[in-house]
């Protein structure tokens, strides 16, 4: 089951925001990964997953490895290029359309 996390918005978003300044990876991945067990524990579900949507019109489902493997491509890729990009809308956009939306299932 999925089920819009909108209190995790700001500090998913905020994470995102530090990554773009610092441009730092590892230390994105590792607080994604600490908020996706703090969601874990909060629920009482071990296993859950976050995802994220970057957006209205996202139609993927992007999880914290996919964002590990879109990040660690060359910087000319246009995954990673586009992913960047969806990144850039959240933070620098206040249109609640280009807001993430972050889930777990």
């Amino acid at each position: 089951m999925k089920k819009n996390l909108i209190e995790y918005v700001y500090t998913a978003t905020n994470r995102i925001f530090i990554f773009l300044k610092d441009g730092n990876q590892e230390k994105l991945i590792k607080t994604l990964t600490e908020l996706e067990n703090y969601v874990r524990a909060y629920n009482s579900i071990p296993d859950a997953k976050l995802s994220f949507k970057f957006g209205e019109d996202d139609t993927l489902i992007t999880t914290i490895n996919d964002i590990n493997t879109d990040l660690s491509l060359p910087k000319k890729s246009k995954n990673r290029e586009f992913l960047i990009e969806r990144f850039e809308l959240i933070c620098k956009d206040i249109n609640p359309k280009n807001e993430i939306k972050v889930f777990y299932n």
